[in-house]
């Protein structure tokens, strides 16, 4: 994956809010498409922990034969966002954002080469764990009778 790539996949992300949540647990599987659900690409499980007053919700997604291909993690504080890591442990690349204050700081890692800056931080960010809670929140379902 190129640097670019991480970049977009890191900020596609960055939407307003009114509240954040993670959504609630499940795995999954994700086959390749049209293989009629014969070709396993990848196995996906949420997480969710305390440490002390902050909340840490994952993604994990894992090859057929349980190796980890790609990690989200973000970490929910008091204020909202502390901070938010992707990785792809098998090629070295991903992407961290950390609130340091009334800024978000970033770094994009791919292979041997590091970009870093940062922005103002937003109250309303939403990243990995939380965008599927943020588009069921905005998004009307109407079922027909």
């Amino acid at each position: 994956m190129t640097l670019t790539r991480t970049i977009l996949f890191c900020i596609i992300a960055l939407f307003t809010a009114d509240f954040v949540r993670a959504e609630e647990p499940f795995t999954a599987e994700v086959y390749l498409m049209g293989s009629d659900r014969k070709v396993l690409l990848y196995r996906k499980h949420n997480e969710a922990a305390r440490e002390g007053p902050a909340e840490i919700l994952g993604h994990v997604y894992t090859t057929p034969r349980g190796e980890r291909a790609v990690v989200e993690e973000v970490t929910m504080g008091k204020d909202g966002l502390a901070r938010y890591v992707l990785t792809y442990p098998h090629i070295g690349c991903g992407c961290k954002l950390e609130r340091e204050g009334d800024k978000i700081v970033f770094s994009f890692t791919d292979s041997d080469n590091e970009k870093r800056g940062s922005a103002p931080y937003r109250p309303t960010l939403v990243v990995g764990p939380l965008l599927a809670d943020f588009i069921h929140s905005r998004w009307s379902f109407s079922y027909p009778s």
